[in-house]
């Protein structure tokens, strides 16, 4: 569905919903949200995390690798970024 269509179908429930029912849908939403993501979510192997180990070392051999304050800088900008994107999803 277009970010359009969605806005659309999200100021029709603004406007005709009443309080209890725009929460009741808000509760089903978010539950079927979690729900989902709890499906997705498969934790790594013990393989799986020992070759994430190896490489990060092989990495970090190779000179291939970032500062802490770097990583801190990096961290940073991407958090500004998300505040901002959730910004100009709520004016819309």
């Amino acid at each position: 569905m277009s970010e359009k269509a969605l806005n659309s179908l999200l100021d029709y429930l603004k406007d005709t919903l009443s309080f209890r029912d725009k929460r009741w849908v808000a509760s089903q939403l978010l539950e079927d949200v979690e729900k989902k993501e709890a499906e997705e979510l498969v934790p790594y192997t013990k393989e799986q995390i020992y070759a994430m180990i190896d490489e990060a070392e092989r990495q970090s051999e190779n000179g291939q690798y970032i500062s802490g304050e770097e990583f801190k800088e990096r961290l940073r900008r991407e958090l500004i970024g998300t505040e901002y994107e959730i910004l100009e999803r709520q004016a819309v």
